[in-house]
């Protein structure tokens, strides 16, 4: 079975239907519950120097909404951020 969506691989691998290969920050929650193992823990994730960048024009960069949905987004990433430390304490496959 091939599947093309990267959360569709992370739920195949949790109901034990094979090895996924998944983003970090698709996987963590259930690595840190444990639904997931990592099969190599001592291994670096691999950097694949793509970025994404929040853009707006100039104009914008003071309306309430534009700053509510930065000031989240960077709250989401400092979270995903410490949730990656999980990475350290998660076992490897007996």
């Amino acid at each position: 079975t091939q599947l093309t969506d990267s959360s569709m691989v992370v739920e195949a691998a949790v109901r034990a239907q094979g090895v996924a290969l998944a983003r970090w920050s698709l996987a963590v929650d259930e690595l840190m519950l444990g639904g997931l193992v990592l099969l190599f823990p001592r291994v670096a994730p691999l950097a694949t120097g793509l970025a994404y960048y929040l853009v707006t024009p100039h104009e914008y960069l003071r309306r309430p909404a534009v700053v509510a949905f930065r000031d989240w987004l960077l709250s989401e990433a400092a979270s995903l951020r410490d949730r990656t430390l999980v990475r350290e304490r998660t076992p490897a496959l007996p």
